[in-house]
């Protein structure tokens, strides 16, 4: 089984229109004269949806969860703009051009059929995943796909708007609602493929199969998918700290500034000097101003060997420079920023990986050697990642009793995890979250709190208590990320949509004083509990 961490809203952006998309959602309608915050935050999301950029509306849309995980409107919305992103990015995918779409199309149809069956077998709720449900996912988002300026760009190139109004019309008509089984769908997408080759289309027939297989994924939760081969690649690799890029693998605006703050040990950006707080100006020559940070570190990841141009401004320095470096493997660590301050020991963990329970191991011999008698646990920003690694870790802290529930309609994911631990650490443990926090994390955090091990301090995590499971497809070289369960506290709270509450908040303003504000509230705690 291969758990993956949240993945929100990464790939290429592009500024493409959301006719077809608006009156889809009539819940969102525009408000011209938004009256609270709330208001405010939504209408600016949907503006973004508007304008096609599809990325730094999922942004938007997290602000809002990260303030009422159960707001339905940016829960959709959210849903809607992944789906994009998601679209964009197969689409400029050369393993998907390459690998997939020149299979003939009954290959294609086979790996329909392989995603209905995993998705009805594995999905957490049945309901969801009927099959007539499914068609129309995969409906949808063709449609989507025939609005999209990188697919026209693709696919479509030469192709009058005319032809693709009437096409699009067209379709309409299998819209309509009525019992389906596997042969029928089958049927009806072959019909579609068809008649999109032999219009004025000309669709590769194969697109348009593979279109309605992404779209059966990609409609269910934000973080069910397909994954094309090098997605798939990228996600295994993830679970194990092991990226190909040149080793910056975070990076953080301040005060208009992309500032890196993390590089790989070792890595190419490591070996020229680069540091936290360099500022990133330009990448490849293109300047990264207004450019999400996420994607700003998935443009320096790539192919391996090939090079990429980074104009960056030392700290402290007046005069940028320029390196021109080769992307490589890189192993990211999960813990990083271990310090000792008096006897308090600290650390971050940035994720949830294979091999983070060792990691954890090591960053704590380190600081007991130094002297430490508190520790600091700095779970904000942490996205999660591999479960099984944040109940590796709480049991290091905790000896016995449970420390996590799964709950899944397949009897294989439910389970209770507790410990048995003779020899638990004991020293004081606080630790900060966010609203960042998430999946692996809060089970880490949860179970540390309701086990009355730690003093959790900052503001509530995200909620986001589900569990994927990355399935490799069977009849082409890609996959499929299905959420099968849901993550219950020990003491059996959900924590989708809840999150976990720290005992001391701290409500902090935006920028570094915030965050030190809380670091500071935490160094505090861990002093009187030495």
């Amino acid at each position: 089984m291969n758990e993956e961490r949240v993945v929100r809203g990464r790939g290429v952006l592009a500024a493409i229109a959301v006719s077809l998309l608006l009156p889809l959602c009539p819940a969102f309608a525009y408000s011209p004269m938004p009256t609270t915050a709330a208001d405010l935050r939504g209408a600016e999301a949907l503006d973004l949806e508007r304008a096609g950029q599809w990325f730094n509306a999922c942004v938007a849309y997290e602000k809002i969860l990260k303030d009422d995980r159960s707001d339905r409107e940016a829960q959709d919305g959210l849903r809607r703009c992944v789906r994009h992103v998601y679209q964009i990015r197969r689409h400029r995918d050369p393993t998907f051009q390459n690998l997939l779409l020149s299979r003939p199309p009954s290959q294609a149809l086979d790996v329909y059929e392989e995603v209905l069956g995993n998705l009805r077998k594995y999905y957490l709720d049945k309901d969801r995943v009927r099959l007539n449900d499914l068609f129309l996912h995969g409906l949808e988002e063709f449609r989507f796909a025939l609005d999209d300026e990188t697919f026209r760009q693709q696919h479509l190139y030469g192709v009058s708007e005319e032809a693709i109004r009437s096409f699009r019309t067209w379709i309409e008509k299998y819209r309509e609602e009525q019992p389906r089984d596997i042969a029928a769908i089958r049927h009806d997408v072959l019909t579609i493929a068809i008649e999109a080759q032999i219009s004025p289309l000309h669709l590769n027939p194969t697109v348009v199969v593979l279109e309605f297989a992404c779209g059966a994924c990609n409609a269910l939760d934000e973080h069910t998918a397909y994954l094309t081969p090098a997605h798939l690649q990228e996600v295994q690799s993830a679970s194990k700290g092991q990226v190909v890029g040149v080793g910056i693998e975070q990076l953080t605006w301040l005060e208009k500034r992309l500032l890196i703050t993390q590089v790989a040990p070792n890595s190419p950006a490591a070996i020229v000097g680069l540091k936290p707080s360099d500022q990133i100006v330009r990448i490849d020559r293109q300047l990264v101003e207004r450019l999400p940070a996420e994607t700003a570190v998935a443009r320096l990841r790539g192919d391996l060997g090939t090079p990429v141009e980074l104009e960056v401004l030392p700290a402290g320095e007046m005069v940028p420079q320029t390196y021109r470096l080769t992307r490589q493997p890189i192993f990211v660590p999960s813990v990083a920023d271990i310090k000792m301050e008096g006897a308090v020991g600290s650390f971050r963990l940035v994720s949830f990986q294979d091999t983070t329970p060792q990691e954890v191991r090591e960053a704590v011999l380190q600081l007991q050697t130094n002297g430490m008698k508190a520790l600091i646990l700095d779970l904000r920003g942490n996205g999660g990642g591999v479960y099984k690694s944040a109940v590796q870790i709480a049991e290091l802290f905790i000896g016995d009793g449970v420390l996590l529930r799964t709950k899944s309609r397949l009897i294989y994911y439910n389970k209770t995890f507790s410990a048995q631990n003779p020899s638990p650490w004991q020293f004081p443990v606080v630790v900060l979250i966010d609203g960042e926090t998430a999946s692996s994390a809060e089970v880490l955090a949860g179970a540390l709190k309701e086990r009355g091990r730690a003093t959790l301090i900052g503001q509530t995590s995200f909620g986001k208590g589900t569990m994927q499971y990355v399935l490799p497809l069977e009849s082409l070289p890609s996959g499929i990320r299905i959420t099968v369960a849901k993550f219950y506290s020990p003491l059996n709270h959900p924590y989708h949509g809840l999150g976990v509450t720290p005992h001391i908040i701290v409500n902090e303003p935006d920028g570094p004083m915030g965050r030190d504000l809380t670091w500071q509230t935490a160094l505090q705690q861990a002093l009187m509990m030495r």
